[in-house]
C-alpha cells in the first residue's frame, strides 16, 4: 500500500525573515531568481494569514487526486507520513527541502509549485539509491543539456501528467510555461520544450523502460 502523505502548509516567522531580508538585499540582484521575483510584494502579516487560509482550501480540493495521479505517472511513491511547508512573505524561489514557497503567489500558482516541489521529494525518495541511474541515462538520452535541465525534464513530465487531471488543465500547463520563461537562464523553458514534444506519458514510459534494463 503506497503512503498518502498529510501536506501540513505554515507560515514560518523565522524564514520569513531570513528570506525578506534576502529579497531586500543587493546581493539579490545578481541572483538568477531576481528577474522572476524583483516585483513580487511583500504581504503584511495580515495578507499572510488569509493567503494560508486560501493555500489550505485550494490544496485540500486536489491533494488525494494530485498524489494518485503523481504515483501513477511516476511508478514511485514517498516514505513519509507527511510533508511541511512552510510559506513566507516573499520568497526569492522556492525549495523543496525543505518545501519553502511565497504566499505573494496566486492559489493556481501555489498548487503548481508545490506540485513541483514535491515531485522533487518524490523522485529523491522514491528512487533512493537508483537516482544516479535516472541521471546517467537521462544524460546519454539528452546529450549536452545541462544537468539542470536533465533532472527537469522527468520533474516535468510528471508534473504535466498530474495537471493533465485538472478541468483546467491548459491554463495550468500555461502557467508553468511562464514561470519557467521568467528565469534568466533556460534550463526549465528548455525542459518543458523537451517534455512537450516527446509527450509526457511517452517520456516517462521510455524512461521506465531504460531503468529496468
Amino acid at each position: 500500500m503506497v503512503t498518502m502523505p498529510k501536506v501540513i502548509i505554515s507560515y514560518s516567522g523565522f524564514l520569513d525573515e531570513v528570506y525578506t531580508n534576502y529579497f531586500t538585499s543587493d546581493s539579490f540582484k545578481e541572483s538568477i531568481y531576481y528577474t522572476q521575483h524583483k516585483t513580487a510584494k511583500v504581504l503584511s502579516s495580515e495578507e499572510v494569514k488569509e493567503k494560508h487560509k486560501l493555500f489550505v482550501e485550494e490544496w485540500k480540493k486536489y491533494e488525494e487526486k494530485i498524489f494518485i495521479s503523481m504515483y501513477e505517472a511516476s511508478g514511485l511513491s514517498l516514505k513519509r507520513n507527511t510533508i511541511d511547508v512552510y510559506l513566507i512573505r516573499v520568497a526569492a524561489r522556492t525549495f523543496a527541502n525543505p518545501i519553502i514557497i511565497s504566499a505573494s503567489i496566486s492559489t493556481m500558482d501555489f498548487v503548481s509549485l508545490l506540485i513541483h516541489e514535491i515531485i522533487h521529494r518524490l523522485i529523491n525518495e522514491g528512487l533512493g539509491s537508483n537516482k544516479k541511474k535516472l541521471l546517467d541515462i537521462s544524460k546519454k538520452l539528452y546529450p549536452g543539456e545541462t544537468e539542470s535541465t536533465i533532472i527537469h525534464i522527468t520533474l516535468y513530465a510528471i508534473q504535466f501528467s498530474v495537471l493533465e487531471t485538472f478541468p483546467d488543465a491548459a491554463d495550468r500547463m500555461a502557467l508553468e510555461k511562464t514561470n519557467a520563461e521568467r528565469f534568466k537562464n533556460t534550463d526549465y523553458s528548455r525542459a518543458i520544450e523537451i517534455v512537450e514534444k516527446e509527450g509526457y506519458s511517452e517520456l516517462l514510459k521510455k524512461l521506465k523502460e531504460e531503468m529496468v534494463k
